[in-house]
């Protein structure tokens, strides 16, 4: 979203700024992007956590009970590779009972969540 070059920016804007629920991110997957952003320019890590600061963007911390999930699906997708931050994402919403999950990441279309067949990933590709 933060990127204006990447050709998924204007979908990820416009995801921020329509979507009629509430967006949460995992903690660990924010410091993986924030990590992200300071490589591509630093000036980009500013306004996430401005969204976050005004509560368009929830952080949320990993639960003590994620964590065994969390390692199960490492070790299950681990071909993927899928790291402990897409894996947060999956734990957080398989414990929040929630099916969208927004990644331009072709790695949650693979993922199967123990509460739903399948995830519906935003933005659509």
């Amino acid at each position: 979203m933060l990127d204006t070059k990447s050709s998924w920016h204007q979908a990820c804007s416009d995801l921020l700024v329509t979507y009629p629920g509430q967006l949460v991110v995992p903690q660990l997957a924010l410091a993986e992007v924030t990590y992200l952003l300071q490589r591509l320019d630093a000036d980009y890590e500013i306004p996430l956590l401005h969204t976050i600061a005004i509560g368009d963007l929830i952080a949320a911390p990993v639960d003590p009970s994620d964590w065994m999930r969390i390692a199960q699906l490492v070790d299950e997708y681990h071909d993927l590779p899928l790291g402990s931050a897409d894996a947060s994402l999956v734990a957080l919403a398989e414990r929040l009972n929630v099916r969208q999950v927004a990644s331009i990441d072709n790695d949650f279309r693979v993922v199967r969540p123990l509460h739903v067949e399948h995830f519906e990933v935003l933005p659509a590709a």
